[in-house]
């Protein structure tokens, strides 16, 4: 089929299939006013690595429409979120939704493992990466820091108090709490 606007474009149509049941439908419609024809793709007839090899989660999701060659569905499952973490790591909302078209395309292939439960043990398999675990520590190690600043603050806020009710003027009491003339001036307000 040509198409007007392009005339030396070729167009085809292509129906995939992802039914539960054995793929069972005509590939084209044809009738005494009609003959009407497309490619039938089988999705169960793919080899998954084709899909898993790609680097967008569109395909990711689709690897689990096709033919696992014999591989454990739980296996597979497990590469499949493994790759959409590692594609959607920096946008959570996106990776819920791979998450998410990834459970309804397994419940459409009769597969009859809980993605769920698979999320929470790969969650559980990252927190023990080297590469986890450092920024946890990192993050620890921040916040850490974050409370001593704030703890020494604190501090400083309370003898600034005691200071100002001796009434020491304001260059004794920034002497001796490093806090600013304007905020001990806050503080006797």
């Amino acid at each position: 089929m040509k198409m007007v606007n392009h005339p030396n474009e070729d167009v085809f149509q292509y129906l995939l299939y992802i039914g539960k049941d054995t793929l069972n439908m005509a590939d084209g419609i044809k009738s005494v006013q009609l003959n009407y024809q497309y490619a039938v793709i089988d999705m169960h007839s793919i080899d998954y690595q084709h899909f898993i090899s790609q680097n967008t989660p569109d395909a990711i999701v689709m690897a689990i429409l096709c033919d696992f060659k014999g591989e454990p569905e739980k296996e597979i499952i497990n590469k499949l979120l493994r790759k959409l973490v590692e594609l959607t790591k920096d946008n959570s909302k996106e990776q819920s939704e791979y998450f998410s078209m990834l459970e309804i395309l397994a419940t459409n292939r009769n597969i009859n493992i809980d993605i769920q439960q698979e999320i929470e043990m790969l969650n559980l398999e990252i927190e023990q990466l080297p590469s986890y675990k450092i920024g946890e520590t990192r993050g620890e190690e921040r916040g850490e820091k974050r409370g001593e600043i704030l703890g020494k603050k604190k501090s400083s806020i309370n003898i600034a108090k005691k200071m100002i009710a001796a009434e020491m003027t304001i260059e004794q009491i920034s002497k001796f709490t490093d806090l600013s003339s304007d905020e001990i001036e806050k503080l006797k307000h």
